[in-house]
């Protein structure tokens, strides 16, 4: 097919004006060899063979997928590309089928069977409606091409799993996404990082030098958490930290929330009471109980 458009390359507008014009007054003419390097037919028989080829070549891979246990079609993710393989089966069926059609009721001459020549134009727009289907299909569903997915809700784990990174994340690897997850980790443990008041969700994947996407898909596969309840939980676990090392002595509790990064007491509150189930005063009476009882 590329060697094809060579002859069309090298001659003149004026003569493609006058091969195009022909072939709308009388479709039949695209069939004709006039400038081809191989005989026309060869096209209108190896285009509609390499569609059945493909068609079943996705059958099969579609009973595979239904045979094979590592598939698991009731999942979401799965589900969804037992679908999109569906809908490429069937889109491509039209496609092909019209295209079959069409040859032959442009390739025969029709008139002396009584079919108008205005039949040509049913195949053709059933292929123009299967192709702007399958296109639609694929705008609506950028995960199959941009690697993006749904959130998958799933247990949440401090554990990195791989294999659920793999099937659910295809864009980064599991090996890159682990190193980007130390990264994070380090930085907010090491360097304190969720000090720093107002820190937002873009900061630290800068800091960290850690894409973007790849951060998301952690906060919401592995960790299980949005990026400010993420954050709270360190500064949280710091003040714990402190007050249970008596390092607090010289600041009140809204000072130490402070030093941790809160940037508001009611902020505060509500994280210290979600990560432990009691306010911060419960929390500090509960532990100057037990040195009390302790002394």
């Amino acid at each position: 097919m590329v060697l094809d458009t060579i002859p069309w390359l090298l001659m003149g507008s004026s003569e493609r004006y006058d091969i195009v014009y022909s072939i709308l007054k009388d479709p039949a003419k695209v069939y004709e060899t006039v400038y081809n390097i191989f005989p026309v037919w060869i096209h209108a028989v190896l285009r509609p063979a390499q569609g059945v080829i493909y068609i079943c070549y996705l059958t099969i891979h579609l009973q595979k997928m239904k045979d094979d246990k590592k598939y698991k079609l009731d999942t979401a993710i799965y589900k969804s590309y037992y679908q999109w393989i569906w809908v490429l089966v069937f889109s491509k069926t039209a496609m092909y089928f019209s295209l079959t059609c069409y040859t032959l009721i442009a390739y025969l001459n029709i008139e002396q069977y009584g079919i108008t020549k205005q039949a040509i134009y049913l195949p053709a727009m059933s292929m123009c409606i299967s192709f702007i289907f399958l296109c639609s299909y694929v705008y609506t569903h950028p995960s199959l091409t941009c690697g993006y997915t749904p959130k998958v809700k799933e247990k949440s784990t401090n554990y990195f799993n791989a294999e659920t990174a793999k099937t659910i994340y295809p864009v980064f690897t599991a090996e890159a996404l682990l190193v980007y997850q130390n990264c994070i980790e380090l930085q907010l443990k090491d360097n304190y990082l969720f000090k720093q008041k107002g820190l937002t969700f873009q900061q630290l994947a800068k800091y960290c030098s850690v894409p973007k996407h790849a951060f998301s898909f952690l906060l919401s596969n592995v960790y299980g958490k949005h990026f400010n309840n993420y954050i709270n939980e360190y500064r949280v676990c710091y003040i714990i930290e402190r007050l249970n090392s008596k390092q607090w002595k010289e600041l009140t509790l809204e000072g130490l929330a402070n030093e941790a990064g809160f940037s508001s007491r009611t902020t505060f509150f509500i994280a210290f009471k979600k990560k432990t189930g009691m306010s911060p005063t419960l929390y500090l009476q509960k532990i100057n109980t037990a040195q009390l009882s302790i002394s």
